[in-house]
């Protein structure tokens, strides 16, 4: 019973993780770039990224996508 405990346990947490990364991955002049919530200062980042996206393609220098 304990092993099947810590079973869920570890892939709850596991599920969790997984599910909060999230990144916005810019192509800007043949290079990657990638942005996370930590470099949008608060912002939402699907906000930001899909802004990003709008400028980029408006100057058809790059493009944004979540990842």
């Amino acid at each position: 019973m304990k092993k099947v405990l810590l079973f869920t346990v570890i892939v709850a947490g596991l599920g969790f993780t997984s599910c909060s990364k999230s990144e916005c991955e810019c192509d800007v002049a043949g290079q990657t770039e990638t942005i996370t919530e930590d470099d949008v200062n608060g912002a939402d980042l699907k906000e930001s990224c899909d802004a990003l996206n709008a400028i980029y393609v408006a100057f058809d220098s790059g493009s944004c996508k979540m990842n």
